[in-house]
């Protein structure tokens, strides 16, 4: 009899919070119509300390042998036709620093962009060993023994053309179930031809699978302290760190008016700990320069537990981070996703609709207090609205695994 194997293609080689997520969703949902399910990245590390998973490198694809019925699931997040060097860059500070060097040494020759975007691609993949075209966005036909591959609730932000090449193309009619968490990729996918579903981000489901109960037993003694000890509650404050330094005088500025004007402390809360994110950096940085009790920053201790936790017990979140916004929502706590377009993007789509809940600048302050006084129903219909779209789309999941195995 034929093993089934689920393999799970996520970027969860890295602490990004969001991206060691979705695995444990992945598997509350589709783990039980397996023998064997695998969580494979670019790399083989393990995370578990934080709350992420062992995973095995992507060359564990390419030796996928023909005694089991293999299913391939890229399991979220903004992987849609993310390349090969923006992973490199994510893990490899030398690397990083050489494509810096590189780009800034041939700005604005458009000729020379077009071939160092082809060799950074080239290099990056000989440096990971791949052998796909996107590292998670791959087509059944580049990959032997595979009886199924599924894209669960991708984001689009990497996608740049107004059309696809017929590369892409090929790659997204070979596989065998896509749905996309942004209407622009969606309808762009949908243009070319592709049958495509839009659903939220399946992270929404977190609080249906870690309820705040068991949360408690898992994180720190420090954020356990601090938030048994918030009678009046408080407000979690998260920026990566491009952004922060960016902006670094207006958010202290803002910070120290929103601990005046509402009377809450401020809890400083990094989210993505990889490099291109290292939020830890700047918000360590605001809390020295600060210098208040109110404003709390605990770096150690931080999994992926306490996060959830310190977000879920909060009376607002306010932060650049998808899955930080998400979190939130996920656990019916008020939310402002602030300057980066995927979370804003992502917000506008599947948040609350009558409440502004959204910014494109650090201008919030008066937003805060109507954001303060959100009722929590409004916020539980919506949540659970999203959460029945995500259990939707494994169901369509689940029918073509029981097709295939009959």
């Amino acid at each position: 009899m034929m093993n089934n194997k689920l393999i799970i293609l996520a970027p969860n080689d890295r602490y990004n919070y969001g991206d060691l997520l979705f695995s444990y969703i992945i598997k509350f949902h589709l783990a039980k119509y397996y023998d064997d399910v695998v969580d494979v990245s670019t790399i083989e590390n393990d995370l578990t300390d934080v709350g992420g998973d062992k995973v095995k490198e992507i060359s564990y694809l390419y030796s996928l042998e023909d005694n089991s019925h293999n299913d391939i699931i890229v399991a979220g997040g903004e992987s849609f036709c993310s390349k090969w060097q923006v992973c490199v860059s994510y893990l490899s500070p030398n690397y990083g620093k050489f494509l810096k060097v590189v780009r800034k040494g041939i700005s604005g020759i458009l000729k020379l962009n077009k071939v160092y975007n082809s060799v950074a691609d080239y290099v990056a993949k000989v440096v990971i060993g791949g052998k796909t075209f996107f590292p998670y966005t791959i087509g059944k036909h580049e990959i032997n023994n595979v009886r199924n591959v599924f894209y669960n609730s991708l984001g689009g932000s990497f996608i740049k053309e107004s059309h696809f090449p017929k590369r892409v193309e090929d790659i997204l009619k070979s596989i065998d179930y896509l749905s996309i968490r942004d209407r622009g990729t969606h309808e762009l996918v949908k243009g070319a031809g592709i049958s495509n579903y839009l659903y939220p981000d399946c992270a929404i489901q977190m609080s249906d699978l870690f309820d705040k109960d068991y949360l408690e037993n898992l994180i720190s003694d420090k954020n356990k302290d601090f938030i048994s000890s918030q009678d009046n509650g408080y407000i979690v404050f998260q920026i990566k760190k491009s952004l922060g330094f960016a902006n670094y005088r207006e958010i202290v500025h803002l910070l120290r008016q929103i601990k005046k004007t509402y009377n809450k402390k401020i809890y400083l809360c990094p989210v993505g700990f990889a490099l291109g994110h290292e939020d830890h950096i700047v918000l360590e940085k605001i809390y020295r320069d600060l210098g208040d009790e109110d404003i709390v920053f605990y770096q150690s201790g931080n999994t992926i537990w306490d996060i959830m936790y310190v977000i879920s017990s909060s009376s607002l979140y306010i932060g650049t981070s998808l899955h930080g916004a998400i979190t939130a929502m996920s656990f019916d706590v008020p939310y402002l996703g602030i300057m980066v377009n995927k979370t804003i993007r992502y917000i506008k789509e599947w948040g609350i609709k009558d409440m502004r809940t959204t910014s494109e600048n650090l201008q919030v302050l008066e937003i805060i207090g109507d954001l303060l006084m959100t009722q929590k129903d409004v916020l539980s219909i919506n949540s659970q609205w999203q959460k029945s779209f995500v259990t939707e789309s494994f169901g369509k999941m689940i029918k073509l695994i029981k097709q295939s195995s009959n």
